[in-house]
C-alpha cells in the first residue's frame, strides 16, 4: 500500500469544512448570536492573518531595499578603490597596500551580497504562501496584498468576509 498525495481540486464541501467548522444551528432561517459571534471570530482571524502576511511582505521589501543599497555602496567602493589603485597610485607604499586590501575586501563583500539568498526572498514569498493557502481555498494577491478566495469557496462566505472587512475599516476610520 503506497501513500500518495492526490492532486485534485478540493470540493466546495471540503473547503467549507476547513474554513468553517460545523456550528450548531437552531433553525435554518435564523442565525443565533453564538453563530454570528463564531462567524465574526473566523473573519477576524482571517483579517489578522491577512495583516500579518502584509506586514511580513513589507518587511521583506524593506530588507531587499537595504541589501540593494548596501550592494550599491560596495560597488561604489570597489570603483573608488580600483580608480585609486590604477589611475592614482599613491607614492606612500602603506596607503597603496591599504587601497589594494580594501579593494579585495569590498569586491568579496559585494560578491557575497550579490549572491546572498536573502535578496530573492520577497520574490518567493507570494508563491510559497499560495502553495500553502491553496489547501484552504485562499490565495494571496501579489499586487494588492489581499487574500482572495478560490472558486470552490462558497460565495456567501466570500461576501461575509468582504462585509466584515468593510465594517472593520469603517470602525477603524471612525476610531481615528
Amino acid at each position: 500500500m503506497s501513500l500518495r498525495r492526490t492532486l485534485t481540486n478540493p470540493s466546495s464541501d471540503e473547503l467549507n469544512e476547513k474554513l468553517l467548522p460545523p456550528t450548531p444551528t437552531t433553525s435554518a432561517t435564523t442565525i443565533s448570536n453564538q453563530e454570528l459571534n463564531t462567524e465574526n471570530t473566523r473573519f477576524s482571524d482571517l483579517v489578522i492573518f491577512e495583516e500579518r502576511l502584509k506586514t511580513h511582505k513589507q518587511h521583506l521589501k524593506r530588507e531587499r531595499r537595504r541589501i540593494e543599497s548596501l550592494f550599491l555602496v560596495l560597488v561604489l567602493a570597489v570603483a573608488y578603490f580600483a580608480t585609486a589603485i590604477i589611475f592614482y597610485p599613491s607614492k606612500n607604499e602603506t596607503l597603496h597596500l591599504v587601497n589594494k586590501f580594501s579593494l579585495v575586501i569590498a569586491g568579496a563583500l559585494s560578491l557575497y551580497v550579490y549572491h546572498s539568498d536573502r535578496r530573492g526572498n520577497e520574490n518567493r514569498f507570494v508563491p510559497q504562501c499560495n502553495r500553502v493557502l491553496e489547501t484552504y481555498g485562499l490565495q494571496l494577491q501579489d499586487e494588492s496584498e489581499e487574500l482572495s478566495f478560490s472558486q470552490f469557496v462558497p460565495y456567501s462566505l466570500q461576501l461575509g468576509y468582504e462585509g466584515y472587512k468593510q465594517t472593520l475599516r469603517m470602525r477603524r476610520a471612525i476610531k481615528n
